[in-house]
């Protein structure tokens, strides 16, 4: 596994996931499997896969994940995280009418923009 981050999606086929503290799980069309790899390091869980017939396999990795959802940090709500979306998060408070309009920098079909 090494340090990739991925979930993967059954777009066809059938696999058995294997895991050292449960049952063996057979995973089929529609469903995904590799979830276990976004916990945290200590939390890691082995898995063996065994595909059961022809399989077809769509990839979703962390960096995918992030463009999509913008940043992970902002679904986990880690304590002193620095990224921009959630330097954001901290003036979700304010109110409209709390905040300052300086200058327009631009109009266009969806409204004003202002600085």
């Amino acid at each position: 596994r090494g340090n990739n981050k991925n979930i993967f999606l059954i777009e066809d086929g059938e696999v058995t996931v294997s895991r050292e503290i449960s049952e063996n799980e057979d995973r089929s069309i529609q469903t995904h499997f590799g979830e276990n790899s976004f916990l945290e390091e200590e939390s890691l869980i082995a898995e063996t896969l065994t595909a059961n017939k022809e399989t077809v396999l769509g990839v979703l990795s962390l960096d995918i994940i992030e463009i999509v959802i913008r940043n992970i940090c902002r679904l986990k709500k880690k304590a002193g995280c620095t990224c921009a979306i959630c330097m954001l998060d901290k003036y979700e408070h304010l109110a409209i009418d709390e905040l300052f309009r300086h200058k327009i920098l631009g109009i266009g079909a969806f409204g004003k923009v202002w600085l």
